[in-house]
């Protein structure tokens, strides 16, 4: 996808912002010598999360709080 759609779907007024929010690892990207690619889904994943990323701490929290829920014996 091109930059400047991504940068109208997430509502970025500049293409600065969107490149640092992908080096804070918040946006998922695939970099290809100088160019990045994103993906369309987890784009769109993004936004439906309001824009927040999970941390591998409150996935850890979330899988944690599954197993206790749902021991089986």
């Amino acid at each position: 996808m091109k930059n400047n759609f991504i940068s109208q779907l997430l509502e970025i007024a500049r293409q600065s912002r969107l490149y640092s929010k992908v080096s804070k690892g918040e946006l998922s990207v695939m970099k290809r010598s100088k160019r990045l690619y994103f993906s369309r889904t987890e784009l769109l994943e993004y936004l439906k999360e309001g824009g927040k990323k999970k941390s591998n701490a409150e996935i850890k929290a979330e899988a944690e709080a599954y197993l206790l829920n749902n021991k089986k014996g």
